[in-house]
């Protein structure tokens, strides 16, 4: 009887091998003899086995089956639809995550939170000339979350300086916005700035015009909320010429009630019930407060392509947008809900082959190769390492690159730099880019 029970469970083992995800597969309860305790009771469980259909039917014709069902997927429960509705995970397949790109945050102040501890540079607090940025309100957090946050933004590697300049009240003085959009570009060499803050048309202001055309003579691009009375009434600063004026939309790409519709906007984001960095409790918020820093990640993750200003940046989302509405430009949603795939594709429109800014970490640089031709691609990248006595290879390493698919390659660092040489075939020596130093 002992040897039946152990030939019947050999048998039953045949079926537990691992099987290839993508195929078809079924959970299955195996009829077995159970174990029981000294006081009878059933202390055992028996794990459903994964099979294939055509194991299945194997084990049907057996007589082994008690009961099975399809191997169901399951998810995770997840809030960030914002970001697929933008292509936003493009970024990741260009390696392109805003690297190093300083990032203005003129708002409340930024608490920092584990996903963006390793973002948030020291910032200005305008109200006292301090480095104290801390948040005590949560609206520049919520803002920083949804620009570079690990759990819900996309320029993830990107340089937060936090500009404080609004208290609890949810209001400040003209004079603090202007001091803070000039501190931005000449203390912190801020490349983009996020401003999700407005005034009505009532009263615009000569003065906050010269200081935003300041900030983009010094190459910075500014995007700012469209705001939230949801009516015709232009907000500035998002309604000058060289700011991106970001306006909402909602889950089914829809224009948002709150949000302003005028001649002034220039593009749509998700804003409703968008999840992010919370100081007290988790809640999803809404608001064009909330859609600009959207168009801030998207900014950052340009500027790791191209450098560009405000006004150049603007005139990219024109062509690169997914156009809702009205056919062509209306003033509700502007040129479109931005795309991250269009307008990073538009980028490297003359490039058969991209390569990522280097992404440091504590071990390792790395770098991603996209192949942007139609033709496979053998990329070949030699890694060298020296200091002063030597010189030596860090790493060789090689890969066919399909035709707009991304490699990831990973590199150990040198001594003091490294250098990577780049080819696109090491028999032809056709180079993809000149020697990149990594001090």
């Amino acid at each position: 009887m002992k040897k039946l029970i152990i030939m019947f469970l050999l048998l039953i083992s045949v079926f537990t091998i691992d099987v290839l995800a993508e195929e078809e597969t079924y959970l299955v309860d195996v009829k077995s003899f159970k174990l029981y305790n000294q006081n009878n009771e059933d202390v055992q469980f028996n794990l459903p086995q994964v099979v294939t259909k055509d194991r299945l039917e194997m084990l049907q014709d057996m007589g082994v089956v008690n009961y099975y069902e399809p191997n169901y997927e399951v998810k995770l429960f997840s809030n960030n639809w914002n970001l697929n509705i933008i292509k936003s995970d493009f970024a990741g397949t260009l390696g392109c995550y805003g690297n190093e790109i300083r990032v203005g945050v003129i708002d409340s102040g930024i608490t920092v939170f584990n996903s963006i501890k390793n973002n948030v540079l020291t910032g200005k607090n305008i109200f006292d000339d301090s480095t104290n940025t801390t948040d005590n309100k949560g609206h520049g957090t919520y803002v920083a979350g949804i620009i570079a946050s690990h759990l819900y933004g996309t320029a993830t590697n990107c340089k937060l300086v936090p500009i404080k300049c609004f208290d609890p009240k949810k209001t400040t003085y003209l004079s603090d916005i202007i001091k803070a959009i000039k501190c931005a570009v000449d203390d912190f060499d801020c490349k983009v700035i996020n401003m999700s803050f407005g005034m009505d048309s009532r009263d615009s202001s000569l003065l906050l015009k010269n200081v935003i055309d300041y900030a983009e003579n010094k190459g910075a691009i500014l995007v700012a909320a469209a705001g939230n009375d949801g009516n015709s009434a232009k907000m500035y600063p998002a309604s000058y010429s060289n700011v991106v004026s970001v306006g909402s939309v909602g889950k089914t790409s829809l224009h948002s009630s709150f949000s302003q519709h005028n001649d002034a906007i220039t593009v749509v984001a998700p804003g409703e019930s968008i999840s992010s960095l919370a100081i007290s409790g988790y809640t999803d918020k809404s608001g064009t407060s909330f859609s600009a820093p959207h168009v801030t990640a998207l900014a950052a993750i340009a500027l790791n392509i191209k450098d560009m200003n405000s006004s150049e940046f603007k005139e990219l989302l024109k062509t690169t947008c997914d156009d809702l509405g009205d056919e062509g430009y209306d003033t509700y949603y502007g040129y479109g809900l931005i795309n991250f795939k269009k307008t990073l594709l538009e980028l490297i429109k003359d490039k058969d082959i991209f390569v990522s800014p280097t992404l440091k970490g504590t071990d390792t640089n790395s770098i991603t190769i996209y192949n942007n031709s139609k033709n496979d691609k053998n990329a070949v990248i030699i890694s060298k390492g020296y200091n002063d006595s030597e010189t030596y290879i860090l790493s060789s390493k090689s890969a066919l690159i399909n035709p707009n698919t991304s490699n990831i390659f990973t590199f150990g660092k040198g001594t003091y730099k490294d250098e990577y040489y780049i080819w696109d075939s090491i028999t032809n020596l056709m180079p993809i880019t000149k020697i990149r130093i990594i001090s």
